[in-house]
């Protein structure tokens, strides 16, 4: 176990549960539904949040992502070629270092420019996504071991 595994599954498990509270009905850090919407979405032209499916399927996928590093990818190293293993942690950062990429876009800007998640979105979301990023490349060619 490394220290970069703990931190990714961490990390990843907080945003999920993070997902999973929303979907379930919690607002905070917001006050009300609009609130929240304007601080972790941040569309211009809508005040309600996702509906609870789409935030659970998220929270899912997000919990599976925290499970990869200390518990799906030592497990499929040891059952079969390490190179399917390293492949989908490429996977997993090469997403986490799209979506950070992609909040430093025009179109994103433009279309979520809602504050405070315009203004959250440069300080805090989009560089954690990179760091996610480069920390799952890190895990992926250091054989999991990182």
């Amino acid at each position: 176990m490394s220290f970069i595994a703990i931190a990714l599954t961490v990390l990843v498990a907080l945003i999920a549960a993070l997902h999973l509270y929303w979907a379930l009905g919690g607002l905070w850090p917001g006050r009300d539904e609009a609130d929240l919407s304007r601080t972790v979405v941040g569309l211009t032209f809508s005040s309600r949040m996702p509906p609870p499916r789409m935030m659970g399927t998220v929270a899912l996928l997000l919990a599976g992502v925290a499970a990869w590093p200390l518990l799906i990818a030592p497990i499929l190293r040891g059952l079969g070629p390490a190179q399917l293993a390293t492949a989908f942690s490429i996977l997993i950062a090469a997403i986490f270092l799209f979506r950070g990429l992609l909040g430093y876009s025009a179109a994103m800007q433009q279309r979520h420019a809602a504050e405070p998640f315009a203004t959250y979105n440069r300080l805090y979301y989009s560089p954690l996504c990179l760091a996610l990023g480069a920390g799952f490349f890190v895990f992926a060619f250091n054989g999991g071991v990182a």
